[in-house]
């Protein structure tokens, strides 16, 4: 029920006003849940530690200006973007059962895959995003991680020193990507 008053100030029963506020209020998501996202966009691992904090650090950066996007604190580091909290969180959701990582200790070998508890909380976490953005928002997401996954270690490296290049300040191997126009050709 609205009521307007002799001020010209409206009252709005507590429904609607739950209503009207629910556009007004963008859904949180934590690191672990964008972790969980980018895993359970598509159904296919992750490969390599440098092309995990990568895909998270372009996720993020697609996402923080649409939700309430914990900030996982990216630092410039010998490989561009890194997030010491996103190393540990990797590690906390292997230790709850939520993701495998095989061969760890290797930059370019280690693979990261959701378990059957992984994959569930990941839907709860895309249903609950689509309900908000869209499924066409959710398809375009798939698509990235899709785009992202071929680009490869190399590959990933040089698209994220072409998008942001204040990442390349204190990466060891900056010299080696050199500057690609990315979707642009030549007739």
């Amino acid at each position: 029920m609205v009521e307007t008053r002799e001020d010209g100030s409206v009252l709005y029963s507590f429904e609607e006003a739950v209503q009207i506020t629910k556009g007004l209020v963008r859904p949180g998501l934590a690191v672990d849940e964008l972790i969980l996202l980018l895993l359970g966009l598509v159904d296919k691992p992750i490969n390599g530690k440098v092309v995990m904090q990568k895909e998270l650090f372009l996720l993020y950066n697609e996402l923080k200006d649409h939700l309430n996007v914990v900030d996982p604190h990216f630092i410039k580091y010998k490989y561009g973007p890194f997030s010491i909290g996103v190393a540990t969180l990797l590690e906390l959701l292997e230790s709850a059962g939520y993701i495998k990582i095989l061969n760890k200790r290797s930059k370019r070998r280690a693979k990261y895959y959701l378990t059957a508890k992984g994959r569930e909380a990941a839907k709860n976490v895309l249903n609950r995003l689509s309900s908000f953005l869209g499924e066409d928002v959710i398809a375009r997401l798939k698509e990235l991680r899709r785009g992202w996954d071929q680009l490869g270690h190399d590959g990933i490296l040089r698209y994220v020193y072409q998008r942001f290049p204040q990442y390349r300040e204190k990466a060891e191997l900056k010299d080696k990507y050199i500057h690609v126009d990315w979707g642009v050709t030549e007739a």
